[in-house]
């Protein structure tokens, strides 16, 4: 069974994400680099503004934001649009998909790269739920999750020790990040009636305090809760 969605891009001269991270077009901007044995492959990277799109890949990626604000024009499986990324906002990425990406300046990332075989296989016999998983539930959209930031630092710090129990940590943090998002898509991303959900008031809040230097228009602000801005002009409340 086909779990990727339609529309999707098979014919990537590069065979994985290591091999695209370390070779192809933004290697160079790679400033550190760590393997969890087989099985996850991270980068830190520090991109300037421009293009930063990747190649469709067999990798579920998973993408950190560790510096500060990002803006950027990208369709990262969700269609194009503009995006203002928070520090800390994460991305996931689905499988088989050619990014789309123009930053408008200098960041700071970290990135996880798991073999799209291996999230199918665990999930096996769970299609309709691996389909949402590398489907529109939240491929390409920013969220944030306290408990996604500890399991990323976990395996980030368990890399490269090499011992069985270190590869077996590594399995683990892995298998308890993809039931972290196996919750998260049971509990899609909704505007609460009245008003934006308390999470997003206080994140729009928290952005403003940050900058009150300069004019922040209603399209950054929406696109820090992944609103259009019709829909967070109607549903914002402060």
């Amino acid at each position: 069974m086909d779990l990727y969605a339609p529309g999707l891009a098979h014919d990537s001269p590069w065979s994985s994400y290591d091999e695209w991270m370390t070779k192809g077009g933004l290697s160079g901007h790679v400033v550190e680099r760590k393997s969890g044995g087989n099985l996850v492959s991270m980068f830190q990277s520090r991109q300037p503004a421009g293009n930063m799109s990747d190649p469709a890949l067999p990798t579920m990626l998973m993408v950190q934001n560790i510096g500060g604000v990002i803006r950027h024009r990208s369709d990262l499986g969700d269609g194009m649009r503009y995006r203002v990324d928070a520090p800390g906002a994460l991305h996931l990425l689905r499988p088989d998909y050619a990014t789309d990406i123009e930053v408008h300046g200098g960041h700071e990332i970290r990135t996880f790269g798991w073999p799209a075989h291996w999230v199918i296989n665990v999930l096996a016999g769970h299609e309709l739920h691996a389909m949402r998983l590398f489907g529109d539930a939240i491929a390409g959209r920013a969220f944030h999750s306290e408990t996604i930031y500890g399991l990323l630092d976990r395996l980030w710090q368990s890399a490269e020790e090499g011992g069985l129990a270190e590869l077996l940590t590594v399995e683990a943090i892995s298998l308890h990040l993809l039931a972290e998002l196996s919750r998260m898509i049971r509990s899609p991303l909704h505007v609460a009636r009245g008003g934006l959900p308390p999470w997003a008031v206080r994140r729009c809040v928290e952005y403003i305090d940050a900058n009150l230097a300069r004019h922040i228009g209603l399209a950054e602000l929406a696109a820090m809760v992944d609103l259009s801005p019709f829909h967070f002009a109607r549903a914002f409340k402060v």
